[in-house]
């Protein structure tokens, strides 16, 4: 009997042996200096949604503030309507406009909490459950994101459903970098088209702030000149500006420099994110352990996402 007992525990130990060294052969495992550098590209990215669109919303504001103000120096009441319909309008259409970049977010918004699941050091079932209801989540927002604007995107959320838990720790390891690597290489191509579109929005964006800060200093010159709210003092005659409506125009135009400011920092984020996830890919793809020019750059990347996110705090300030 004990003889038998012990030939069983020899063969469930070469048993395992033989799962290790497969493991170790046929699944291209992360190191974790590997690991630990996605980890650090989804905490510097989780925050990358609301840049671009504070950019977005900001000049949808300017425009609506600029036009009240423009409202408050006119005579005629249905001059006054009019120009509020029309104001409220193009507010409405620069939402539209800026559609298909907020669901770029949204897309990866939800990829970068897929990959700070993914990159956790302790993938319980719990996390297992919650990559999986990311993953499908991810892959939801990505068909909508094709039905919505006609592209031919490819989901790659699934892949986070094929980690199962297992008695050897070494193998949901192993499976877990396996996934891992096969979501940033599936993501890269969708990250190529996400970018692109919010580039393509902001550059928009930057136009059409550059054209509001332009009307505005034009309103600066007239507040001081020609502007209805000129007040005639009947003793003097003397012409005395309204200097109220004067300082009203030159808020709204440091407020516009600041959202055009914005703008180009969240555009340079977008593009640094691009560029930053191509370092990715190749950094996952690599059998050396070399990391410190992907981290020097995730790190540029938080850096633009930060400043973004300060300019916002300024304009709201």
């Amino acid at each position: 009997m004990f003889k038998k007992s012990r030939i069983w525990n020899n063969l469930a130990l070469i048993f395992f042996l033989l799962v290790t060294v497969t493991i170790s052969s046929s699944c291209a495992v992360l190191t974790e200096n590997q690991i630990k550098a996605v980890n650090q590209f989804a905490k510097a990215t989780e925050n990358f949604g609301p840049v671009p669109s504070n950019a977005i919303k900001a000049w949808a504001e300017l425009q609506i503030e600029a036009s009240a103000a423009e409202v408050a120096s006119m005579q005629d009441e249905q001059a006054m309507w009019n120009h509020i319909e029309t104001s409220f309008n193009t507010y409405q259409k620069i939402l539209d406009r800026s559609e298909r970049a907020i669901k770029s977010f949204e897309v990866l918004d939800l990829y970068s909490r897929l990959l700070l699941q993914l990159t956790s050091d302790h993938y319980t079932d719990g996390l297992n459950a919650k990559s999986k209801d990311l993953g499908e989540s991810l892959d939801s927002a990505i068909e909508y994101y094709n039905s919505r604007f006609g592209t031919s995107l490819s989901g790659f959320g699934g892949y986070a459903a094929g980690i199962l838990r297992s008695s050897f720790g070494l193998y949901i390891r192993a499976k877990q970098t396996e996934v891992l690597r096969r979501v940033v290489e599936e993501a890269d191509p969708a990250i190529d088209e996400l970018t692109q579109a919010i580039i393509k929005t902001l550059t928009a964006v930057e136009l059409g702030i550059d054209k509001e800060v332009d009307t505005l200093q034009k309103e600066i010159k007239a507040a001081l000149k020609y502007a209805p709210t000129i007040k005639t003092e009947l003793s003097t005659r003397k012409i005395i500006p309204d200097f109220a409506s004067y300082m009203r125009y030159f808020e709204l135009l440091q407020r516009g420099r600041r959202a055009d400011q914005i703008a180009s920092s969240a555009k340079t984020a977008a593009q640094q994110y691009r560029e930053t996830h191509h370092l990715l890919l190749e950094n996952t793809r690599s059998k050396t352990d070399n990391v410190e020019d992907l981290l020097s750059m995730v790190m540029r990347l938080k850096q633009e996402v930060d400043a973004g996110i300060k300019l916002k705090k300024s304009i709201n300030d």
